[in-house]
């Protein structure tokens, strides 16, 4: 669960695990949105919401997201958009661009 420094940890979250796997992320938004929890009323927690775009093959962006949600059980993904990567090199023709906002569970200070 997120602490301290909400986007430095987000970041070093996606950083961390991306290492294993072929997903290139590169963008990153400048700061982490923290607001309540919009989906349960009353729900103890704060929300944190990080937007990252990046390119990767479908396969490996596929077995990306599954882990990440699988091994995160505190983030989820949300807002996912996937396009071809408009400049293609000959041996990138199946890359994809994507665009994905992170959303993690906060415990708000002082409770």
């Amino acid at each position: 669960m997120a602490s301290g420094d909400v986007y430095s940890w987000m970041l070093n979250l996606i950083r961390q695990f991306k290492v294993g796997y072929r997903v290139e992320i590169p963008q990153f938004s400048q700061q982490a949105e923290q607001k309540e929890m919009n989906l349960l009323p009353k729900f103890p927690y704060q929300q944190a919401s990080l937007t990252i775009a990046g390119t990767a093959f479908y396969h490996d962006l596929g077995k990306f997201l599954a882990d990440f949600e699988n091994q995160n059980p505190y983030c989820r993904v949300l807002n996912l958009k996937i396009e071809p990567v408009p400049t293609q090199a000959g041996g990138e023709k199946e890359k994809l661009s994507f665009t994905m906002e992170i959303v993690a569970l906060v415990k708000p200070e002082g409770t």
